[in-house]
C-alpha cells in the first residue's frame, strides 16, 4: 500500500479498517488502528465483530481498541475473548476489561472471579501476570487478597526462577499490597 493510500484510510468503512488490522505491513495495521481510534465508540460494533475474526492479529487489535473506546457493550465479547486460543488475545482482553483508567466511563462488571480464574489457571504466564495486575486495579475484595497471598506463597516455594515468574511474583506482591491498603482505608464509621 502506498503512502497516499495509508493516509486515506479514515474514509474506509470500519469493517474494512478492521480487516487492515491484520495486515502484514505494520504501517498499514497501525494506520488502520489510528483511523479506528479517531472514530471513537462509533466503531465498537465493528470491533466486537473483529473479536471473532479468523486472524489473531485482528482479534488482539480489536481487544486493544476496546481498552480506550470500550463501554458496557464490550463486556461479554471481551469475557469470551479471555478464553481465546491465542495468549496475546487473552492477555489484551483481560487488560481491556480490567483497566478502567483509560476509558471515558468505567465498565460496570465485577471481574474478580474471572481474574482469579485466569490468574490461577491460564497456561500462559503472561496472561496470568495480566490477570494478577488486573486484580490490583479492582476494588478491594477478600477473594482477591486470599488468591494473591496463595500466588505469593507458591512463588516462594518455587523460588521464582524465570523472569516471567519474577514478574508474576512482583505483580502479586503489588496487587496484594494495594488490596490490603485499600482494605485499611475502608473502615466503618464509629457509631455514637
Amino acid at each position: 500500500m502506498q503512502e497516499d493510500e495509508v493516509q486515506s484510510l479514515p474514509l474506509v468503512p470500519p469493517d474494512q479498517q478492521i480487516e487492515l488490522l491484520g495486515s502484514p505491513n505494520r504501517a498499514v495495521a497501525y494506520q488502520a488502528a489510528v483511523a479506528l481510534t479517531q472514530q471513537g465508540s462509533a466503531i465498537l460494533d465493528a470491533a466486537v465483530q473483529g473479536l471473532l475474526h479468523a486472524n489473531p492479529k485482528v482479534r488482539r487489535a480489536c481487544a486493544d481498541l476496546m481498552d480506550h473506546l470500550g463501554d458496557d457493550r464490550c463486556i461479554e465479547p471481551l469475557i469470551e475473548a479471555t478464553t481465546d486460543t491465542i495468549p496475546n488475545v487473552r492477555r489484551q482482553a483481560i487488560h481491556s476489561l480490567s483497566c478502567q483508567r483509560c476509558k471515558a466511563v468505567p465498565l460496570h462488571v465485577d471481574l474478580v472471579t474471572l481474574l482469579i480464574e485466569r490468574a490461577t489457571t491460564d497456561p500462559s504466564i503472561k496472561v496470568r501476570q495480566e490477570a494478577v495486575f488486573g486484580l490490583s486495579m479492582q476494588p478491594t475484595d477478600r477473594r482477591a487478597i486470599g488468591v494473591l497471598e496463595q500466588i505469593i506463597a507458591d512463588a516462594r516455594q518455587k523460588k521464582v526462577q524465570t523472569k516471567a515468574e519474577r514478574v508474576l511474583y512482583r505483580n502479586a506482591r503489588f496487587a496484594l499490597k494495594r488490596q490490603l491498603t485499600d482494605a485499611q482505608r475502608v473502615t466503618p464509621c464509629p457509631t455514637d
